[in-house]
């Protein structure tokens, strides 16, 4: 059998345009499936740089509520402080009166002591001033004695 060389070009021909359509489809295919990939990769990379910038965001509120959480800390620390300061105060203030109201009450006391001696001052006094109107006067007593009286009166 003798091949006729126009058949056989042919058929090479035919071969080869097989090969090469069938290379063309895998070539197709294999460029749709990088295609593919390549658009899986863009939109992976479009979620990684919104992950990316919402990390950033969570990242500076994080820090910005770090911040916050250390002035309230802060505030609350001062305010401590504050009111161990005005406790301090008022416990200064309470002895105080309480001092003052010792020392009024030590006073009222003095007050009254020396208002009971007053009036048992007067009373005697009183007394004496009565003994003492009851004596007579000298001055009486020798007019008395001068003008004929022997006897003192009462």
């Amino acid at each position: 059998m003798k091949y006729d060389p126009e058949i056989q070009i042919s058929i090479y021909f035919k071969l080869f345009f097989c090969s090469l359509k069938q290379k063309q489809a895998e070539f197709d295919s294999a460029r749709l499936q990088a295609d593919e990939e390549r658009i899986k990769l863009e939109r992976n990379q479009q979620s990684e740089n919104r992950m990316s910038h919402d990390l950033l965001l969570e990242k500076d509120r994080s820090h910005e509520l770090t911040i916050d959480l250390t002035q309230l800390e802060l505030n609350v620390k001062h305010a401590t402080q504050d009111r161990k300061h005005n406790q301090e105060i008022l416990a200064r203030q309470q002895r105080v009166f309480d001092r003052e109201l010792r020392n009024q009450k030590r006073r009222e006391q003095l007050l009254k002591v020396a208002q009971d001696a007053l009036k048992q001052s007067e009373q005697i006094f009183q007394k004496a001033k009565d003994n003492f109107n009851d004596i007579p006067n000298p001055d009486d007593l020798i007019n008395q004695v001068k003008n004929g009286h022997n006897f003192i009166s009462s």
